[in-house]
This record gives structure tokens, C-alpha cells and sequence, in this order.
């Protein structure tokens, strides 16, 4: 410490002490302060689906898409993985 005087460290922490509450360091305490929020408690959400499936044998799920077109011998389905997979009405086997 031999280049600081303690005369010098005196009147710097003087002048630290008597600055006003609102400097620019408490002005950004102050606008932290207005933009905290608490974290809000965590919503359910339930998986709700568009349409009401039917489960049918070997794992599908018959869930006829309107934006697909298929001729009347195919039906289209998703299986429980949900991909999409045609299969025959006649024989209901996989296309």
C-alpha cells in the first residue's frame, strides 16, 4: 500500500457514502425491480385429440385424414407410433 495514502482511501469511501439513494446504480436497482415478476405456477396441459380414434386390431388406429385422397378401397390410418399407413377395406391388409 505503499503508492495509496490512507488520506486518499479516506475521501473516496467519504464520497461513496454520501452520494444520493438515486445514483445511477440504485436508478437500475429501481427499473429491476418494476420488470421482475414471480414465476407463475405451472399449467396442466392435457393432451385433448381433434378427432376420437378407434382402436382396431394389429395396432391401428383408423383416423380417416380429409385432406388425404384415397380411392374407396383404401382407407387411411395411423398406427399407434402415429405414422400413416394404407390399408384395404376389403381384406384389411396393409398397402
Amino acid at each position: 500500500m505503499a503508492g495509496i495514502e490512507q488520506k486518499n482511501i479516506d475521501e473516496l469511501l467519504n464520497s461513496i457514502t454520501e452520494t444520493d439513494d438515486l445514483d445511477e446504480n440504485s436508478e437500475i436497482f429501481i427499473i429491476e425491480e418494476k420488470i421482475y415478476k414471480p414465476p407463475r405456477k405451472p399449467i396442466l396441459k392435457f393432451n385433448i385429440p381433434y378427432k376420437s380414434p378407434v382402436v382396431k386390431s394389429e395396432n391401428l388406429i383408423y383416423n380417416p385424414e380429409s385432406n388425404i385422397c384415397c380411392s374407396e378401397e383404401k382407407v387411411v390410418v395411423r398406427d399407434l407410433n402415429n405414422y400413416m399407413k394404407y390399408i384395404s377395406r376389403n381384406n384389411k391388409k396393409q398397402i
